[in-house]
């Protein structure tokens, strides 16, 4: 009986006149999911682990899978979740995602990650009951493309957060390694990468990611900020679609936060030895978009603070010209104006003194830095930071000229 009502619910779940029901009754709604919910999975705990055997069983798995794609696809339609909001409601999902069937996982996870958005108490209670351990086994072992997806995102709600508990938790079970390698194995669109990107800048600044080796995932990084491939993302005519492009925009954010805080934290990641990475930097600075040209500009400064030489160019383009016309461009913001001086100040005062001829040779030519004095004489830590740039140029090229005589 209650296969058929939940097959006649399926049926009707996504009409109109459902809906109407679900906006009028929603509480009363919301509560007999939950029920139902909590119902079938104390039944599963009744068969102490043995789900093989029982959700082998048609009708068992059939209903399971229906409950649970109806509530999920009804959840939006309820604005006062609070009611479904409880450790015995998450610990029954958690109970589902032991179960060997797709459909069940993915609806199980989807209905987790809304439950536990912004809520720190059961992002809390699903750690300790071993929740990031079972979406990181069902990330490890499915070849289901939409289940990972699904999976990933659950991933990010949970270790969203204030607390570094659930960061730190996950970087301890390798979760850095497993999602670049299954991200690797598939091919993924810029939609798949935004979860994958997102989750590897939510534990950036993790202090065990001092000592781990992380190549790989800097080169993940680095293809998070590549245009996506045209033809999956095209509307008819072939214009990119808009939502693809705000994809876009966010995983160059999450990959930059990633990159910013490993040049920080992990010195054998050695992003200045990287010249695809340099590049990178160099080409966002060129964008139109100053939210990237932050994490670009604290990256540099974080790589000479910590006493590595940054390279010369990049494929022909030379850092310090681009450094140079970015400082030189009006529409530049004063506190990204202010790191960029900083960094051309950290190039001046480099022992290879290869830069400094760059600049040099720049300033003589094409640049005159006393006319960024006239623009920013209203400020004075701006107008400080370019006397001092200035007088480290001058100082510098003075000492170098001296040594050549000797």
């Amino acid at each position: 009986m209650i296969n058929s009502l939940l097959d006649n619910l399926a049926s009707i779940s996504s009409s109109q006149h459902y809906v109407a029901v679900v906006r009028e009754q929603p509480i009363q709604i919301l509560r007999l999911f939950v029920e139902l919910i909590i119902r079938n999975a104390a039944y599963l705990q009744q068969l102490n682990g043995n789900y093989s055997s029982s959700t082998s069983s048609p009708n068992l798995t059939q209903r399971i899978t229906h409950l649970l794609r109806i509530f999920y696809n009804t959840l939006s339609e309820i604005p006062d979740k609070s009611e479904a909001r409880t450790e015995q409601m998450m610990a029954s999902l958690l109970q589902f995602l032991l179960i060997q069937s797709s459909n069940i996982k993915f609806f199980s996870m989807g209905i987790l990650r809304v439950l536990m958005h912004a809520n720190e108490h059961l992002k809390k209670f699903v750690l300790d009951q071993r929740g990031l351990e079972l979406i990181l086994k069902i990330i490890s072992e499915n070849q289901n493309l939409r289940l990972l997806r699904q999976a990933l995102r659950t991933l990010t709600t949970l270790i969203d957060s204030k607390q570094q508990i659930f960061a730190e938790h996950f970087v301890r079970l390798a979760g850095i390694d497993l999602i670049v390698t299954r991200i690797d194995a598939v091919q993924p669109s810029s939609d798949d990468l935004y979860p994958a990107l997102l989750t590897l800048k939510l534990v950036s600044d993790i202090p065990q990611l001092a000592c781990m080796e992380l190549d790989r995932a800097v080169h993940l990084a680095i293809r998070g900020t590549l245009p996506p491939p045209i033809p999956q993302t095209t509307k008819p005519g072939g214009c990119i679609s808009a939502n693809a492009v705000d994809t876009f925009w966010r995983n160059i954010v999450n990959s930059l936060g990633f990159l910013r805080n490993v040049c920080a934290l992990n010195e054998q990641s050695r992003l200045a030895e990287d010249e695809r990475a340099m590049l990178l930097y160099q080409l966002i600075l060129r964008l139109d978009r100053t939210e990237f040209h932050k994490s670009v500009l604290t990256s540099l400064r974080r790589i000479l603070n910590s006493g590595i030489s940054l390279p010369i160019e990049s494929r022909g383009i030379k850092l310090a010209e681009t450094l140079l016309k970015y400082l030189f461009s009006h529409n530049t913001q004063i506190h990204l104006t202010k790191i960029a001086v900083e960094v051309l100040i950290g190039l001046v005062c480099d022992q290879s003194k290869l830069h400094l001829s760059v600049i040099t040779h720049l300033l003589g030519e094409n640049y005159q830095p006393f006319k960024l004095l006239d623009i920013f004489s209203n400020n004075i830590d701006m107008y400080l930071a370019i006397l001092k740039l200035i007088k480290e140029s001058c100082q510098r090229e003075v000492t170098k000229f001296e040594k050549s005589l000797v």
